[in-house]
Formats: C-alpha cells, sequence, structure tokens
C-alpha cells in the first residue's frame, strides 16, 4: 500500500491541455504487455550519508555499555544479596573522581585498591553513573568487597543507588536507539517505498497516467542531489497522495516544463485500479522497455519540441 502523506497546502494546479495530449500520445505508444519494473533503491553508497551518524551514535552507546554495565552486573547481586563488607585497608587511586553533569547526572570513574584476607593487594578500575544527587566526598567512597573473591571490588555509593544506576543506562541506551532509529528513518523509507511498488506493480500491464509532484511541506527540504526525504505525488483525476523517493537524484519524464525540480507534471505508470502510482525516469529505464518501445514513447512524448508547454 501507498504510504500517507499529509495534505499540502496551496491549491491544485490546473490541468495541462498539452500534458493531457501528450499522455493520450504515450498511452496509445505505450506496450500493453506484462512489464518489470525497478524503481531506484539508495544501495550503499546511498546509505552512507545516514550511516556515518549511526555508526557514531552507535560506538557511543557501546562506550558507554563498556563503562557502566560491567559494574552494574557484578553490583547487582551484591546489592540483592547485602553480603558486601567493607575492606580492611583501601585507598583510592589518584586518578579518581567524580563529575556532576548538566545539575542531572553524575559520572564516576575510581581507582580502588584493598588488601585482601591473604595478604594480596587486589585493584579495580570502575565506572557508573546515576541521575540526581550530587556526588558524595570522596571520603565517604568506602570500598567493599567479598571476602571469598576480594577482587570483586565496589564502593558503598554505588551499591546505594544500583536501581538508580540501572534507570540511568536503560534510559540512555533506549535515548540512544530512539535517536539511531529516527536518523535511519529517511533511509528505511528509501528502501521501503521502491519494495512496495516493486511488488504492486511489477509483470503486471501498466498503464501510463499523469502525476501532480509537490515538495513536502514537512520534513527536510529536497535538494537536487538527494530527495530522499521524499515529495508527493498525486494523480491527475484526484486521488490520495503517495509519498515517492529519488535516492540518486534522477530526472523524472516531464508532461509540461518544469519550473523548478522537481517538475510539477510528471509522467508515471499504474496498474488498472491500484492506488500505487510511480514515476518514470527522463531515460525510461525504470520499467523493463524494449529499445524500440522506448524509442516509440519518447516520439509519442515529442521531448524534442521545446516548445511545447
Amino acid at each position: 500500500m501507498p504510504l500517507p502523506l499529509k495534505p499540502v497546502g496551496g491549491a491544485r494546479p490546473p490541468s495541462d491541455a498539452g500534458s493531457a495530449k501528450r499522455l493520450a500520445a504515450i498511452r496509445a505508444a505505450f506496450p500493453s504487455r506484462a512489464l518489470k519494473v525497478a524503481p531506484p533503491t539508495p544501495g550503499l553508497r546511498g546509505l552512507a550519508s545516514d550511516l556515518w551518524v549511526l555508526v557514531i551514535v552507535l560506538v557511543a552507546v557501546l562506550a558507554m555499555s563498556a563503562s557502566y554495565v560491567p559494574l552494574l552486573i557484578t553490583d547487582l547481586p551484591l546489592a540483592l544479596s547485602g553480603v558486601a563488607v567493607e575492606m580492611q585497608e583501601q585507598y583510592l587511586g589518584p586518578s579518581s573522581g567524580c563529575r556532576y553533569w548538566a545539575v542531572v547526572v553524575t559520572t564516576c570513574d575510581l581507582e580502588l585498591r584493598a588488601r585482601s584476607p591473604d595478604g594480596l593487594w587486589q585493584s579495580r578500575s570502575v565506572s557508573f553513573a546515576y541521575f540526581f544527587g550530587r556526588p558524595a566526598s570522596m571520603d565517604d567512597y568506602l570500598i567493599l568487597g567479598l571476602p571469598a573473591a576480594p577482587y570483586w571490588l565496589t564502593v558503598a555509593p554505588a551499591l546505594d543507588r544500583v536501581g538508580n544506576r540501572l534507570m540511568t543506562v536503560a534510559f540512555f541506551i533506549g535515548g540512544a536507539s530512539a535517536l539511531a532509529l529516527f536518523l535511519a528513518k529517511g533511509s528505511i523509507v528509501a528502501w521501503r517505498i521502491p519494495r512496495r511498488t516493486r511488488a504492486a506493480l511489477s509483470g503486471k500491464v501498466l498503464v501510463p497516467v499523469l502525476l501532480h509532484s509537490f515538495i513536502r511541506a514537512e520534513g527536510r527540504r529536497v535538494t537536487k542531489r538527494s530527495q530522499k526525504p521524499g515529495f508527493g505525488l498525486r494523480r491527475a483525476n484526484g486521488g490520495a497522495e503517495v509519498r515517492w523517493t529519488n535516492p540518486r537524484g534522477e530526472a523524472l519524464f516531464p508532461l509540461a516544463r518544469p519550473p523548478h525540480d522537481p517538475p510539477t507534471m510528471v509522467l508515471g505508470v499504474t496498474v488498472q485500479g491500484s492506488g500505487v502510482v510511480m514515476p518514470l525516469d527522463l531515460g525510461l529505464t525504470w520499467v523493463d522497455l524494449t529499445e524500440e518501445e522506448r524509442r516509440r514513447v519518447l516520439v509519442a512524448a515529442s521531448l524534442e519540441q521545446r516548445g511545447d508547454p
């Protein structure tokens, strides 16, 4: 099914007599056999502009998880069991410290040093974050551990806020995932529209139609280089608008002299009785016409007559 668009403001463009004549001639020349369609897809190169942003988000999430999740995994059972005890000989490394970010999040990076019951010094570098609450004084960061496993070192404030830390990590990972999906929305749409169009039209007898093209009023501005954000298409005889993307920036097949890019009246195809439409490119390469069929359509469109409207 076509993707719905919100109505775009402005009056509906008037029907063009010259375009209607061209359309009638094209219909007469268009083959009446089943045709395969190949609407443009972004390809790996087309996705690169979006993927680099997603990679940055993914790296940030993984970096945060690598810092905060390991301590959270060990602290959760300790907090639930209450078996952690204060280490008798302990100190914090010189690089230990906590920071209070934007009056909301406290992050701590600590170097824990403690002597185990067998007399050996154990060390562990830990990082954790939690919402609200200014960091305590470094003197309050008592080092806790397990006599049977002294290398599982942690600090009292980290255990006291284990529930808060769990929600903080979940919020950051969830927020980053939502941001990644939002940034990938344009690419997802650019892949989904051609796939649905191909499923609805390919292998069927196609009927040429006149389409009005509108720049979308919402979303990112369409540029000549990339029309991935999409624009609206509507059949000349009415009907709901459908979104279309043109990720590689091919010129559309104009049925009237275009005042801007994309043109306001373009040639499209559909299946009789279907609401799915697909515009055609200027070279008519999105449908598997033979060279002779393509030549007949171009002649019928009289594109060489620059004076036509």
